[in-house]
């Protein structure tokens, strides 16, 4: 993310406090089995890295999760996780957790509401809506473009076109799990009800609409 990039925007005292008080009630061991795990998005490639075996890594994330009183399958939560992992450490001493909400995405801690927006619509300015519109859905399936492409009902060639398209632009790599992590939380911050899969423009002009399950 370069300067644009919350570990170069926000004070690097706030962030370090904040890391602490989130990541306290873990060990060394759980911290780098979430790190492993994060960057990686998958159970087996942590396990690889960590030489361990697949079970125990799943077992590690279950003690994590409970200690942290999180559900690490959700993108938001992820991302934000990863940029604790991220911050250098310091030797804060914290009192009491600090526990980790979903909703503001850039917990108000680092950023007051009206600068996570200024920071997230810098960031995103040069996307226009359909391209933002494919790029928060593909974040929420956390990278995963099969998932992504049938929920915004495009063939998966064209769902990898326009991420190329969104890497150029912004310029950014989205094969790094802190960049994807980061635009995620760009995304949720700006993100309108029209945001979304069923209001991606179609050809001609139209849009797409889900229809109601009766």
């Amino acid at each position: 993310m370069g300067a644009k990039g919350l570990l170069q925007l926000v004070p690097a005292h706030r962030l370090s406090t904040w890391s602490a008080a989130i990541l306290q009630p873990l060990g060394r061991e759980q911290r780098r089995t979430l790190e492993a795990f994060l960057r990686s998005g998958s159970v087996q490639i942590a396990a690889s890295a960590l030489d361990v075996s697949e079970g125990t890594v799943r077992t590690r994330l279950r003690g994590i999760s409970s200690a942290l009183a999180l559900e690490l399958d959700n993108a938001t939560v992820q991302a934000q996780l990863l940029l604790a992992v991220r911050t250098p450490t310091a030797p804060i001493k914290t009192r009491s957790t600090t526990p980790l909400a979903t909703h503001p995405p850039v917990p108000t801690e680092l950023l007051s509401p009206d600068d996570a927006y200024r920071w997230a619509a810098d960031v995103l300015e040069p996307l226009n809506a359909p391209l933002r519109i494919a790029l928060r859905c593909w974040l929420k399936h956390r990278g995963r473009t099969a998932p992504a492409a049938s929920e915004l009902k495009l063939s998966r060639t064209t769902l990898t076109k326009w991420l190329s398209k969104i890497g150029d632009i912004l310029p950014l790599d989205l094969q790094s799990a802190a960049v994807r992590a980061e635009l995620h939380l760009a995304v949720e911050t700006i993100a309108t009800p029209e945001d979304a899969p069923g209001f991606l423009p179609r050809r001609g002009g139209r849009t797409y609409r889900y229809q109601r399950s009766s």
